[in-house]
């Protein structure tokens, strides 16, 4: 008899095992039935699939193959060149092709100055010295007159490399239409002017002073205004 009621308590064991599992809710299965609305379906191993940012979706509607004076007449600055790619053919008007000139043509001369400014350093050291035995204030030694002026003369000509390299730059990127490249080279045209007028100037600087206001009037006449578009302008 004892054997047959152990028989008894583990047949109902294993009967209530089963019907507890049997009451357990199923899972559901990743692509059983549809999602819900406005929720991305998942696909069979469970990833949802990305959603394409909406960014991507108006640029790809945009027009491509929009030259870069069809986006000026929109408002727009021509678009950047990615590797690989042709840059677009550009017409600037006639005064911004003189003035883009007219920048590489003062930059030559800035270096062409400073250049002369070295080979004449001997008689600069000699006129420097000269003028410190005159004056009544305090002496400085030659050595020292020299060394600052050496020192001077090719840290001037290394600058000029660099501020011609500058206008080069901008002056191409300006050429484009880019205003922002027109607003560096006022910039760059102002403290050249001053440099070379007030602090420095021989002959040669006072040309490349010349060609810089030059070109700078040149790419604010009004007849211009439009290949340069404002940042930010509304598109129509």
């Amino acid at each position: 008899m004892a054997e047959k009621d152990d028989n008894t308590a583990s047949s109902e064991e294993v009967s209530g095992l089963t019907s507890d599992r049997d009451s357990a809710p199923e899972l559901a299965k990743p692509g059983d039935g549809p999602a819900p609305d406005g929720a991305p379906a998942e696909s069979g191993n469970g990833v949802k699939p990305s959603v394409a940012p909406q960014q991507a979706v108006s640029k790809q509607a945009e027009t491509p193959g929009l030259t870069s004076d069809r986006l000026r007449v929109k408002g727009r600055s021509p678009d950047p060149v990615l590797p690989g790619q042709t840059a677009p053919v550009v017409n600037p008007p006639t005064p911004v092709k003189f003035s883009f000139w007219l920048w590489i043509a003062a930059g030559v001369v800035v270096i062409v100055g400073q250049a002369y400014t070295l080979l004449i350093k001997d008689q600069l050291i000699t006129e420097l010295v000269k003028q410190n035995q005159q004056g009544t204030g305090q002496k400085v030694a030659p050595d020292q007159i020299a060394s600052g002026t050496n020192t001077l003369v090719w840290l001037l000509l290394i600058g000029g490399v660099v501020f011609a390299v500058l206008l080069g730059l901008f002056a191409w990127k300006a050429r484009e239409g880019t205003r922002s490249a027109r607003s560096v080279l006022t910039g760059l045209a102002i403290v050249c002017v001053l440099f070379q007028i007030v602090i420095f100037y021989n002959f040669f600087t006072l040309i490349a002073a010349f060609l810089l206001l030059i070109a700078l009037v040149l790419m604010y006449l009004p007849g211009v205004a439009e290949y340069f578009p404002k940042v930010g302008k509304k598109l129509p």
